[in-house]
């Protein structure tokens, strides 16, 4: 009985533990409307990658880089016409 209780667990650990580890989802926020409002990308959990915010018309509202879960370089800030702030 013991022998298969950690057999189990061995089972669970290595298909919940490691997958959840390097698994890369994109998730994407939506206004009531409908429109868009953001789209980032998670990897093991944490920030990684593009970012981008809209303004509730569709328009781009903001765009950044993240590594490792941190802010890296600039951040792109546009005003509703769509100009570089």
């Amino acid at each position: 009985m013991l022998k298969a209780t950690s057999l189990i667990v061995v089972f669970l650990f290595l298909t919940i533990g490691c997958t959840g580890e390097t698994e890369t989802r994109k998730v994407k926020q939506y206004y009531e409307n409908g429109q868009l409002k953001s789209e980032l990308t998670y990897k093991a959990g944490e920030l990684e990658g593009p970012w981008k915010e809209y303004y509730e018309s569709g328009k781009l509202k903001a765009e950044g880089l993240f590594e490792d879960g941190e802010p890296v370089g600039e951040v792109k800030k546009y005003d509703e016409t769509g100009k570089l702030k």
